[in-house]
Order: C-alpha cells, then sequence, then structure tokens
C-alpha cells in the first residue's frame, strides 16, 4: 500500500487493513489480524501515525 503524503487530507487519512499473517514455517494456520492506522500531516514534510494491531494466534509449548 502506498500514498503521497501530498494527497493526506487535513483532517487526516484512516487506513484498516485485514490480512493473515504466517508466523510458522510448518504445522501452523494463518493469523488474522486487523491494523488500523491513522495518518495526519503536520505540514512542512512532518506526518505522525497512530494506530492499532489485533490477533490472536494460538502457541504450542515446545516438549522439553
Amino acid at each position: 500500500m502506498a500514498f503521497k503524503i501530498n494527497d493526506i487530507p487535513p483532517e487526516g487519512l484512516t487506513v484498516k487493513l485485514v490480512d493473515k499473517l504466517d508466523l510458522f514455517d510448518e504445522g501452523q494456520t494463518a493469523t488474522p489480524f486487523t491494523a488500523t492506522m491513522k495518518f495526519k500531516a503536520e505540514g512542512a514534510g512532518i506526518f505522525h501515525v497512530n494506530g492499532t494491531v489485533e490477533a490472536t494466534t494460538e502457541l504450542n509449548a515446545a516438549a522439553a
């Protein structure tokens, strides 16, 4: 995903991404996640980014 800083409106730009992330090479299903980010231009090439990432995954403890 890409956008130009100059295209951010004065009130800011909120972007929501819903996808899956593969955490392991084998034996595990992909973990769904949601990321919400807000970009706000502050002028002179400066902008702020705030956001959250939410995911729930299951981890199996290795047997000793």
